[in-house]
């Protein structure tokens, strides 16, 4: 699930940073961690999303 989940990442990003210009520099989290989260939560915890953030900022550093 791991390897899944960065991947989801590295795509959201790469895409968001293609479709459109960071507009907000005040933010903390970024759109592709937003998302990344979302896919993750629909993927693995049926859509609770509160579940899938717990998890990613439990195993992974980045989202913390």
């Amino acid at each position: 699930m791991t390897d899944y989940t960065i991947a989801i990442y590295c795509f959201m990003d790469d895409y968001l940073k293609i479709s459109q210009p960071n507009l907000d520099t005040r933010r903390k989290v970024s759109d592709a961690e937003i998302l990344t989260v979302a896919v993750v939560s629909a993927q693995y915890f049926y859509g609770n999303q509160h579940t899938a953030y717990q998890y990613m900022q439990q195993h992974h550093a980045w989202l913390r």
